[in-house]
Parts: C-alpha cells; structure tokens; sequence
C-alpha cells in the first residue's frame, strides 16, 4: 500500500509540471503576461494587436484600435510583427519612446506617418512628444537595444499562426485581416 501511494504522488507531482511547463509555453499565455500595455492592468477586456507600423492594412485597424480604446475599459498590448528593416526601425522607435513612458504618443504619430520612413523623420516625430528626452531616445535606436524584443514578439506571432496583418485578439477570440468596428464591439458584447 505504501509503495502505491508513493507511486501516485510522484504522477501528480509529474502530471503537475508537465501542466505548469506547458501553460509556461503557451503563446498566448506569454503574450499577456507582458507588463507593456496601454490600459487598465486589471481590465476584463484585453486586446492584442500584431501589427506593422508601415503596413497599410494594419494601418487602418488602427482607427478601430484607437476607438476600442477610448469606448472601453481595455488593456490593450500591441506586439510586432515587422515586415522589412523600415518598420523595424519604426518598431525600435517605439520601444524606445516606451522605455521613456511615451509609447501611446509615439504609437499614434507612427501610425498616422505618411512619406519615407526612415531615422530622420523618427526623430522628428520623437521630437514632437513634449518631455520625451530626444538624446536619450536618439542613442536607444542607434544602439538597437530592442531588436531582441521585436524578433520576440515576431516569433510568438508566428506561434500564434499571424501569417498576414493585422491579427487582434479580444479575450482571446482570433481576429485575421481588416475587421469593421462593429465586429471587435460584437466580440467584446459576447466576451
């Protein structure tokens, strides 16, 4: 009998960790637990977004972005998902106003960007954005400090099957391509 019960704590104890390994693994459950949002930490509705700040598509999902975010009580955690070295730049850029607390005021310029991108016209845009302090910022996207980050996110969008843009998740319901307002308003309506 002794031997018995042994035996069944160490399957719990196995069966334990192999459930704690694999929800550790989980793409989605990594995605959320990331501590860069905009929002509420604690609001019952979440939205990911994958996107490029280059990418038109994902370029107009950003005024349904936007509205969410002002209509509802969200945390919204956008990850990247960059096609080309230019929206990586971009990609840096933001990090880089986030490392100083700006990333909603960079996000928004980049998104409404229109001409060629490129590190001149980040700086202007970084310059725009009162408090943010520009060397700081400039010597951030010089020395790529959030490159690993972005290839980060790149491959968890991979994992979670993001083959084109944008992808948004609300509590979890998969969105793929250019969705209408009212399709991410009737997601959170039945959330």
């Amino acid at each position: 009998m002794k031997h018995w019960v042994t035996f069944l704590w160490v399957f719990l104890i196995i069966v334990f960790f192999i459930v704690a390994y694999s929800i550790s693994n989980d793409p989605y459950s990594r995605v959320l637990r990331d501590d860069d949002f905009l929002g509420e930490d604690n609001a019952s509705i979440i939205i990911v977004e994958f996107g490029d700040y280059l990418d038109p598509v994902s370029r107009q999902s950003e005024n349904s972005m936007k509205r969410l975010r002002m209509d509802y009580d969200v945390k919204f955690i956008y990850k990247h998902f960059v096609k080309s070295n230019q929206s990586k730049l971009a990609a840096i850029g933001s990090e880089c106003a986030n490392n100083q607390k700006y990333f909603e005021e960079m996000h928004n310029r980049l998104y409404s960007f229109n001409g060629n991108f490129g590190k001149n016209s980040l700086y202007e845009m970084a310059d725009e954005i009162i408090g943010l302090r520009i060397e700081e910022f400039k010597q951030c996207v010089e020395t790529n400090i959030f490159e690993i980050e972005i290839e980060k996110d790149f491959g968890l969008g991979e994992k979670l099957e993001v083959s084109y843009l944008p992808v948004v998740f609300i509590n979890g319901k998969k969105f793929e391509g250019l969705q209408g307002y009212a399709a991410y308003q009737n997601a959170i309506r039945n959330a």
